[in-house]
C-alpha cells in the first residue's frame, strides 16, 4: 500500500552550502582525530555497527560532523561505503535514528546531501530510509540538479537518481499539497532539465545501461517498464505526456506497459490503455516472445488474484470493462 505524504511548501536556498562542523580537524584536537575521526570513518565504511556505537554512544553530537577532508559525515561515507546491502542498511537506519530532519540535509563539498549520494551510488534500500524520515530530501536533491549543479551532474548520473527513484517508489509516495507549491513538483523539475538534451541522449537514459548476456546486449533496467513493474503511476503519467509514442515501446520479452500493468495487477496504470485513442486496439493485439496478448496474460491470473483485496473492482461490470478494451 502506497504512503502519501504530503510536503509543506517551503523556500530550499541552494546558493551556500550547509557544511557539517569540522572542528575535529582543528590542529589542536589531533588526539580526537586519532581516537575517534579514524576509527569512526573505518566503522562507516565498512558499516561496522558495534564499533561506530562504542564512539557514538559516548559522543552522539559527533553524528553530525565532518569526519573527512570531503566535509562528510558519517552517513556521507556510509551511504557510499563497501558494506553489503543488508549491513549498510541496518547500519544506516542507525545514523539516521540518530539525527534529525534538518542533519540529514547536511551536503558534501560538493554540495551533496547523502541522499543524493546513495541515489547516485544506487542504494536504493537506504534512499528509502532516509526519505521515510525526511521526505524534502527529493526536493533538495532536484533543485541542486536544476539549479546548482548543472555543469557537474552527467547524463548517466540524471540516470541513476531518476532510476533508483523510481525502484524505491518515491515518486508516488510524494502529494503536492497545491499546484502552486512549485517546491513540490519533483519530477517534472527532473524531467525539465533531461528533455533540455538531445534525442538521442534523452533514449540513452530512457534505455538505461547496457549489458551484455548470453552473448548478446541486453537492457534490463529501461526506465519505463521499472515504472510499470513499480506501479509508479504518476512517473509514467509525466512520461507519457512527453512521448506519447512511449506506449507502443516493449521490452526484451515483447510486453508494453501495459503488459506489465496486467502481469502484475496494477490496474490503475492499465487504465491509462483507455486514453491512448486507436492505439487502443494495436496495443492489446500485441503478441509477446511467448505468443500471448494482453488478454492471454489477463487469463492467466485467477479473477480472485486480480481483484483480490480491491474492493473498487471486484464488482463484475470492471471485469466487464477490463474484458471490453479489446473492442
Amino acid at each position: 500500500m502506497e504512503t502519501h505524504i504530503t510536503l509543506p511548501v517551503q523556500e530550499l536556498h541552494v546558493s551556500t552550502y550547509n557544511h557539517p562542523c569540522e572542528d575535529l580537524f582543528d590542529g589542536g584536537r589531533r588526539k580526537d582525530y586519532l581516537d575517534i575521526v579514524v576509527p569512526l570513518y573505518r566503522a562507516s565504511i565498512t558499516g561496522d555497527l558495534k564499533a561506530a556505537r562504542n564512539i557514538l554512544e559516548d559522543h552522539p553530537n559527533y553524528v553530525n560532523y565532518s569526519i573527512n577532508e570531503n566535509k562528510e559525515t558519517p552517513l556521507h561515507v556510509a551511504v557510499a561505503g563497501r558494506a553489503a546491502a543488508g549491513r549498510s542498511d541496518k547500519f544506516v537506519s542507525y545514523l539516521v535514528d540518530m539525527m534529525s530532519k534538518v542533519d540529514l540535509e547536511l551536503q558534501n563539498r560538493n554540495g551533496n546531501t547523502a541522499f543524493c549520494v546513495a541515489a547516485i551510488s544506487g542504494k536504493v534500500g537506504v534512499i528509502e530510509i532516509m526519505f521515510k524520515k525526511n521526505p524534502a530530501l527529493l526536493i533538495f536533491a532536484v533543485l541542486m540538479l536544476d539549479r546548482t549543479m548543472r555543469d557537474s551532474w552527467t547524463d548517466d548520473s540524471m540516470d541513476e537518481v531518476l532510476m533508483k527513484c523510481i525502484q524505491a517508489n518515491i515518486f508516488a509516495s510524494v502529494t503536492p499539497p497545491s499546484k502552486k507549491a512549485n517546491a513540490t513538483l519533483l519530477l517534472p523539475l527532473l524531467w525539465k532539465r533531461i528533455m533540455e538534451k538531445p534525442k538521442d541522449v534523452i533514449d540513452n537514459i530512457l534505455r538505461g545501461p547496457m549489458i551484455e548476456k548470453d552473448g548478446k546486449e541486453t537492457y534490463p533496467s529501461q526506465i519505463l517498464f521499472i515504472a510499470a513493474k513499480m506501479n509508479n503511476l504518476r512517473f509514467l503519467v509525466e512520461l507519457i505526456r512527453e512521448y506519447p509514442d512511449l506506449v507502443l515501446k516493449r521490452n526484451e520479452d515483447g510486453h508494453t506497459i501495459f503488459h506489465i500493468s496486467v502481469s502484475h495487477r496494477h490496474y490503475k496504470i492499465f487504465q491509462l490503455l483507455y486514453e491512448t485513442g486507436s492505439m487502443k486496439d494495436l496495443i492489446t493485439s500485441m503478441t509477446d516472445q511467448q505468443g500471448n496478448n494482453i488478454l492471454h496474460l489477463v487469463g492467466k491470473s485467477s479473477r480472485e488474484k486480480w481483484f483480490g483485496g480491491h474492493g473498487d473492482y471486484s464488482s463484475s461490470n470492471e471485469l466487464m470493462n477490463f474484458y471490453g478494451t479489446r473492442k
